[in-house]
């Protein structure tokens, strides 16, 4: 595990994916999820557990048949100015109305960038960029106090770049990573990736940690 972390042992994480609770979008229940999430919010409070939010994006396809969701024509929809307005709206929602112990606002660039068609996002400047305009939105609406943190999954192609991009943000209280291939160096690549974050003053969680069963040969590149 990471060896400076902040999440308790008593937590509960939940993924609240943009558009869910971005009110222009008009093809999903808002009041009813936001009920939802409020509820499910005093009962973790409730029960003396914390609450993680990741507020990342809703997947297209087979993740969202039968759902009512149609994201990804709505991802294509938006230009680069609507979607980081959008997303920046959905994160101050959550910090506002579902007031989690930790929000997590952006992860996985890489995955964001392939799901929306906002290719940008998988660069360093465009995602630190990305992340820039969510504290800043965050600080001027007034939450200061809550902890933030954003980052990246441990196989993505120039990680360390990502890394010291994220450590640099003086508002940033943890760097969060998803760590799911460890075959060939990722198990090592990870282990340099906490140090890099905590050589910079930053804590480190990691918010998803699944097996894949693959073979080294099974990798592409």
């Amino acid at each position: 595990p990471p060896r400076s972390t902040l999440f308790p042992y008593t937590t509960l994480f939940r993924s609240i994916g943009f558009p869910i609770l971005y009110q222009p979008f008009d093809s999903f229940d808002y009041p009813g999820f936001l009920s939802f999430y409020k509820q499910l919010a005093g009962a973790i409070h409730a029960a003396g557990m914390k609450m993680v939010v990741e507020s990342g994006v809703v997947f297209p396809g087979v993740f969202s048949t039968g759902s009512g969701l149609d994201v990804a024509d709505y991802y294509l929809s938006l230009g680069q100015q609507q979607y980081i307005a959008g997303r920046a709206q959905q994160i101050l929602t959550i910090a506002r109305e579902i007031q989690p112990d930790y929000l997590v606002i952006a992860e996985e660039p890489d995955t964001e960038a392939e799901l929306t068609g906002q290719s940008y996002i998988a660069t360093v400047p465009g995602f630190s960029s990305m992340v820039d305009t969510f504290l800043s939105q965050l600080n001027s609406a007034g939450f200061t106090g809550t902890n933030v943190g954003a980052g990246i999954g441990t196989w993505i192609n120039g990680a360390q770049g990502y890394v010291n991009a994220l450590a640099a943000k003086s508002r940033l209280n943890f760097i969060d990573l998803h760590v799911y291939p460890i075959d060939r160096s990722f198990l090592i690549d990870t282990v340099t990736l906490i140090d890099l974050a905590e050589s910079a003053g930053k804590s480190v969680t990691i918010s998803e940690a699944w097996l894949q069963k693959r073979r080294d040969a099974e990798y592409n590149g």
